[in-house]
C-alpha cells in the first residue's frame, strides 16, 4: 500500500512541475519512497480522504501533464528505475518492451479509487 501511494504522489508532484514549468526529470530522479519495501508495517496511508478526491488527483494528472493518457515512455521517464512495475500496477498489464500500450485516463481513475 506504501509503494501504491509513493506512486501516485510522485505522479502529482510531476504533473504539478510540469504545469508549473519546473524541472520533471529533477523530480523524476529525486523523487524516492518513505518507506523501505523489505519491512512489512502495519501502516495504511490513505492519501485520498474520499473516492472522490481519487477520481480528482488521477483526472488533474492527465490534464496538468496535458494527456488523455500516459504512455509506457512516460512512465519509463517518470519512474526510470521501476518503470515495469509501475505500468503494471497502473495498467493491470503487464509491459512488454517497445510497446505502443497506454494508460487511459479512465484505468488511472480506477486505479486511484481502489487506492482509496
Amino acid at each position: 500500500l506504501n509503494y501504491k501511494a509513493f506512486v501516485f504522489k510522485k505522479l502529482m508532484a510531476i504533473a504539478e512541475a510540469s504545469e508549473d514549468g519546473g524541472d520533471v526529470d529533477e523530480i523524476c530522479q529525486d523523487c524516492a519512497q518513505e518507506h523501505d519495501d523489505g519491512l512489512y508495517l502495519m501502516y495504511r496511508e490513505s492519501i485520498f480522504p474520499s473516492s472522490k478526491d481519487a477520481e480528482e488527483c488521477a483526472e488533474g494528472i492527465c490534464k496538468k501533464l496535458n494527456k488523455k493518457e500516459l504512455e509506457f515512455g512516460d512512465i519509463k521517464r517518470f519512474f526510470p528505475e521501476e518503470h515495469k512495475d509501475v505500468f503494471k500496477y497502473l495498467a493491470g498489464v503487464e509491459p512488454k518492451e517497445g510497446t505502443d500500450e497506454k494508460i487511459k485516463k479512465k484505468q488511472l481513475v480506477s486505479t486511484a479509487v481502489e487506492l482509496y
